[in-house]
C-alpha cells in the first residue's frame, strides 16, 4: 500500500515536527526564507533540514548566534548522543 502522494519506489516523507530547534529558527527567524536569508543559504536548503530536523554544526553555530536556540537542538539528536554518552578524555 502507497502512502498519499507518493509515486512507486517513492519514500514517503513526514511531516517535520515542530518541537526542533530547525522548527524554532524558522518561527523565530519569521520564515524559511527569511532564515535562509540571513544564513546566506538556499531556502531549499532549510527546507531539507527541517525536513531532517537538525542542521550541519557550521550552521548550528550561526543559528544559536543569532537566535539564542542551543546548538545542541539544532543538531543530529545521534551526534548529540554521541557526544552526551562519552566522558571527555584527557590527554
Amino acid at each position: 500500500m502507497r502512502h498519499k502522494n507518493t509515486h512507486p519506489g517513492q519514500r514517503a516523507q513526514e511531516e517535520p515536527r515542530e518541537d526542533t530547534g530547525i522548527a524554532k529558527a524558522i518561527r523565530a527567524a519569521g520564515g524559511q526564507a527569511k532564515l535562509a536569508e540571513q544564513l546566506g543559504v538556499s531556502q531549499q536548503f532549510i527546507s531539507m533540514c527541517h525536513q531532517r530536523g537538525w542542521v550541519p554544526l557550521m550552521r548550528a553555530v550561526e543559528i544559536e548566534a543569532v537566535y539564542g536556540i542551543p546548538r545542541k537542538e539544532l543538531l543530529n539528536p545521534r551526534l548529540v548522543s554521541l557526544l552526551d554518552d562519552e566522558p571527555m578524555q584527557q590527554a
